[in-house]
């Protein structure tokens, strides 16, 4: 024990120096952690605050696409910070909402909300370091009627048609840094509403005409990349279109998890989830283009064989004639997905010929295209989020963006 002593201590000639040396080093070391608590203190601070200026930005930007005055955009956008937390003018917070952010690549974009939240955050672990540290975030959103989501192809939106595609309610966002990453080679025209102020924004370059063109824009972010996969447990298990359970009284399908099985003759769909592992909507040899109706609420699951394991063996949407009426869930965990497509399910969505659809709700495939080619009959969407866009022939397409009708 006095060997130990001696070493820390040493003789006690020494003894009133290593007790202030040791005094030091203790404080050192106490500061040292309370440094290291103040910062985790101002991560989760800024992290936090962070959250609330996304979302509050998000919802500034549902209440413009909901054609919403300044003033409901600025009250939507308050009135969710408050919800998270942050109160313009209490607690020393500051919430400033603008209609254009004031910098970055939307600066003064009037289809972009921006927010911006400051508040001090108080440091006190150590009391002679205590301060307080003002805390910046920002957040800014606007909502897209197209995004295609391939990072690098040339053509990733290629509209080749002859018929018009027509976009209303939100912009066009082309997420590949190609120099020639949109392209318009097609005699149809490409319109936003006459005053629209959102804007087609591409990561790359183009070629040919687009309005309200943005270039060398930021990539974005696959907004639904985080949605799981849909619950099995209470759905009727199908493995054709007559099985026990699969259908109604009427001759209706209900939902459920169908496995290999082919849809190519006309069917209504009662609402739910329908899980097509490596199923298919199919034209008819004989009858041509089925009529799937399916209103109500609905969403069209296209998985692999061995869901909910991933694979790139699935099903596919290929149809050449009939008709697709489809309307997504207005609540629930999948509200506004009208069809899903498995990121490796990368077979196209063909809608080709004569065949006219009607699709409320996103239609989400971020490993395929959607290959449009068809002689003008009528085509509509409220929202496409897709790897690819393809036109081609005389196709048209309305998509008209339509927030709370969406994912």
């Amino acid at each position: 024990m006095n060997a130990l002593l001696r070493f820390w201590f040493g003789d006690e000639r020494e003894g009133g120096q290593a007790n202030v040396l040791l005094v030091i080093v203790l404080l050192g070391m106490i500061m040292m952690v309370g440094l290291a608590i103040d910062a985790g203190q101002l991560f989760v601070a800024r992290r936090t605050m962070q959250e609330a200026a996304d979302a509050a930005a998000f919802a500034g930007a549902v209440a413009l696409y909901q054609s919403g005055s300044d003033a409901e955009l600025e009250a939507a956008a308050r009135a969710d910070a408050t919800a998270n937390g942050y109160t313009n003018g209490v607690n020393g917070a500051a919430v400033t909402f603008r209609r254009g952010p004031a910098s970055g690549a939307y600066m003064n974009n009037t289809a972009y909300v921006e927010i911006v939240i400051s508040q001090p955050v108080r440091t006190s672990l150590v009391p002679a370091q205590s301060s307080l540290t003002q805390v910046t975030v920002r957040g800014v959103a606007g909502e897209w009627a197209i995004i295609t989501l391939h990072r690098a192809v040339s053509d990733e939106f290629d509209w080749g048609s002859s018929g018009n595609l027509a976009v209303s309610g939100a912009g066009i966002m082309v997420d590949s840094s190609n120099p020639t990453a949109a392209n318009h080679g097609g005699s149809g025209q490409i319109t936003f509403p006459v005053g629209a102020t959102f804007t087609t924004s591409v990561v790359g370059g183009y070629t040919g005409s687009f309005p309200n063109l943005l270039t060398g824009q930021p990539a974005i972010a696959d907004p639904y990349a985080g949605t799981p996969k849909p619950e099995t447990t209470l759905l009727p298990s199908c493995t054709s279109l007559s099985s026990a359970g699969c259908q109604d009284g009427a001759g209706h399908q209900n939902p459920g998890v169908y496995e290999d099985v082919t849809i190519d003759t006309s069917r209504t769909l009662n609402p739910g989830m329908y899980i097509l592992k490596n199923s298919s909507i199919l034209d008819n040899a004989v009858t041509g283009g089925p009529t799937i109706t399916a209103t109500g609420g609905v969403t069209l699951w296209l998985a692999a064989k061995q869901f909910p394991a991933n694979s790139a063996a699935c099903g596919e949407i290929n149809v050449s004639g009939g008709s697709l009426m489809i309307s997504a869930p207005g609540s629930g965990p999948y509200k506004g997905f009208a069809i899903v497509q498995e990121k490796l399910c990368s077979k196209p969505i063909q809608l080709r010929g004569s065949v006219s659809y009607a699709i409320a709700g996103t239609v989400y495939a971020p490993g395929a295209q959607l290959q449009r080619s068809s002689n003008g009959t009528p085509a509509s969407m409220t929202q496409l989020v897709i790897q690819n866009l393809v036109s081609s022939s005389s196709a048209t397409l309305t998509v008209t963006y339509t927030a709370g009708a969406n994912a």
